[in-house]
């Protein structure tokens, strides 16, 4: 067998293996991402980090005034869940679920702001809205 020939083979038995591997990785899902967010929230430094973040975000002025204004604004929509996706100590960005424009309104509440760092990056940490009637009112 010549040099060319073994190339060409070697090239087809590396592209056989290496497609159907690439074809088959997939990025987690949505709801792949938020159960992780969860299991990091359950314990140890995640549950600190967790109850410090949401201590840090309600302890925010306009954070609960922002909320409400969504509530108010998108048809009086008051559930949602999701995650903060930190890629890094100060970068993050908010993914939650239904996709609608009341999440993108709260995503917008809570993104771009000088947040604790947590305990490791990258890092998921869950995120559940559930307002009540009186505070949508």
């Amino acid at each position: 067998m010549d040099k060319k020939k073994l190339g060409i083979g070697l090239a087809c038995v590396l592209f056989g293996i290496g497609l159907p591997t690439y074809l088959s990785a997939k990025t987690a899902s949505f709801e792949d991402n938020y159960a992780k967010a969860k299991a990091n929230a359950a314990s140890g430094a995640g549950l600190a980090y967790d109850q410090q973040l949401g201590s840090y975000m309600q302890g925010l002025p306009d954070v609960m005034p922002g909320m409400k204004s969504c509530a108010t604004n998108h048809g009086g929509a008051t559930a949602l869940h999701g995650y903060f996706a930190f890629q890094s100590a100060t970068a993050y960005k908010v993914v939650l679920q239904p996709k609608n424009a009341f999440s993108d309104c709260i995503s917008t509440v809570l993104e771009n702001r000088h947040l604790p760092a947590p305990p490791t990056t990258p890092y998921l940490d869950p995120f559940e809205l559930g307002m009540s009637n009186a505070m949508s009112n």
